[in-house]
């Protein structure tokens, strides 16, 4: 049996992880390592052996959005700049409340007559709905970032389309920019929306599995797994306990000031887990470094644990050393 721990944002402390024994312990005996530049909800998606389908209608199902059978997509608010030509700069994730309805409402009016459908059930979580499968390739936004932003325009028969309608919402955003009442003080930097990880929830197949996680966007994913899969679900912070001993995939809430929490409060007693018998595999998923890692780690033999301990052998992240 696996179990799988998401741990999010950790490899952005990648100079506080070197000396972490468990983490050093995972690397060391790990049988697969994987390096996904989509993101960490595609690299979730892989470590449940779901294969084919985009994350976005398992997202916004455990953002409780209702997705019926329509097909969903993550209509993330971003910022694009000028370095070299136009990049996508970053995902915006600090839109408020309040500035997050009045960008839907405009984008909804807007695109009424196009069925394009506009929904953030959270204001770090956006999606759009469309009735019928968008025929365009969309660069997942990780794998957009920072990089020539004409290579990553969608593609395909309605590839033009799309671009277009990214081209309209611009326009709808700057005149929304200039033309905001004097009172209207609550201003992001979004000035684009890109789409990607497209999917429809009923394509979705796969087995049980239970799940434990924090309210983010690696969490929304794992969580729609589960409703998907017909399992059970439990909300967790950074207080939590332990994972619960049913669930066979924990997302910790993300790592933003400190590693700490995360390895002292859901890693370290996982591992506990596995030395106990409680499962054979750890999957371990993280992100913070520009991509998500995924290790897989068996139980190691007490001869293998016992020439590791005596090597102490350092962590450092895939890609970086």
């Amino acid at each position: 049996m696996s179990f799988t721990l998401v741990l999010p944002g950790l490899l952005a402390h990648a100079d506080e992880l070197a000396l972490n024994a468990d983490l050093a312990h995972i690397a060391t005996h790990a049988t697969a390592i994987q390096v996904e530049r989509d993101g960490i909800e595609s690299a979730i998606l892989t470590a449940l052996g779901i294969h084919g389908a985009g994350p976005a209608p398992l997202a916004a199902a455990g953002a409780e959005l209702a997705v019926d059978d329509d097909f969903v997509l993550y209509a993330d608010p971003v910022m694009f700049a000028l370095h070299d030509g136009v990049v996508l700069s970053k995902r915006v994730d600090d839109v408020s409340e309040l500035e997050t309805s009045a960008i839907l409402t405009r984008l909804n009016a807007h695109f009424r007559s196009d069925a394009l459908t506009f929904h953030a059930p959270r204001p770090d979580a956006w999606f759009a709905r469309l009735p019928s499968a968008p025929a365009a390739t969309m660069t997942p936004l990780p794998a957009a970032r920072n990089r020539p932003l004409l290579a990553q325009l969608p593609q395909g028969p309605q590839g033009r389309q799309w671009q277009r309608w990214q081209d309209e919402i611009q326009m709808l955003l700057h005149d929304r920019s200039m033309t905001a009442s004097p009172h209207e003080t609550e201003r992001s930097d979004v000035n684009g929306i890109w789409f990607w990880g497209a999917g429809r929830w009923s394509a979705v197949s796969l087995q049980r599995i239970d799940a434990a996680t924090a309210s983010n966007r690696a969490g929304d994913v794992a969580r729609g797994a589960a409703l998907r899969s017909g399992g059970e679900t439990r909300m967790l912070s950074a207080d939590s306990p332990p994972p619960a001993r049913d669930a066979l995939v924990v997302v910790a809430p993300e790592a933003t000031s400190s590693p700490q929490p995360a390895l002292g409060n859901f890693l370290a007693p996982a591992l506990a887990a596995q030395r106990s018998g409680r499962f054979e595999e750890l999957v371990l998923v993280t992100d913070g470094h520009g991509a998500a890692v995924t290790w897989r780690a068996r139980s190691p033999s007490l001869v293998s644990r016992a020439i590791a301990t005596l090597r102490r052998p350092r962590f450092s992240v895939p890609g970086t050393e």
